[in-house]
């Protein structure tokens, strides 16, 4: 009877040592991409514009942020995600990026009222993402239709380029954000001005 309890005693002993009350720290971290900050001219007499879609390739629709190695190589990171879908984060960005320049009232996303958005947009993104040498590409295409108007749909190809710190994973949402902003102004340049 000593001899169990005695066991018992020893295994209870050895569980609770294995238990550590300390509080476990998350590394995981969420970013978002961010526009720079700054002036934005605003440019008047624009049609109301409505950004139809934001399309990115399957292997950016992860919450795990996507860095490519050497050209063809994807590495993705188990702590480093995107604190939302990506394509609802360009959608977002871009559209506070072109209400900077028409106007609140004159920006909407999908889905509208019939006939609300004569001008509409949908971004196509074949890459958005950062490289582990520390470069930042962003391209694709942005398309612009435009209601009852000659001349439409245009299809502007565009290719952004920056870099980040390798060693802080802000600095590509921060990039990546300056690279939506570069296609708002291209796209915005390409919106006819309202009937």
């Amino acid at each position: 009877m000593k001899f169990r309890l005695l066991s018992f005693s020893a295994v209870a002993l050895l569980l609770t040592a294995c238990v550590n009350s300390t509080p476990v720290r998350d590394s995981v971290r969420h970013f978002v991409p961010v526009a720079p900050e700054g002036y934005v001219p605003a440019i008047a007499g624009a049609a109301r514009v409505g950004i139809r879609a934001v399309e990115l390739p399957d292997y950016l629709r992860g919450p795990k942020i996507a860095l490519r190695k050497d050209g063809a190589e994807l590495v993705y990171s188990d702590f480093r995600l995107w604190g939302e879908p990506l394509e609802g984060a360009v959608a977002r960005l871009l559209s506070e990026r072109l209400s900077a320049r028409f106007g609140v009232e004159n920006v909407d996303r999908f889905p509208w009222a019939a006939g609300a958005c004569p001008v509409q947009l949908t971004v196509q993104l074949d890459r958005f993402e950062g490289e582990m040498s520390g470069a930042v590409i962003a391209s694709g295409r942005i398309i612009v239709e435009a209601l009852g108007r000659d001349g439409y749909p245009r299809v502007l190809p565009f290719s952004h380029k920056g870099s980040w710190d390798s060693a802080d994973w802000a600095s590509l949402a921060r990039a990546l954000g300056e690279a939506v902003d570069a296609i708002a102004a291209e796209a915005a340049a390409a919106i006819p001005a309202a009937k």
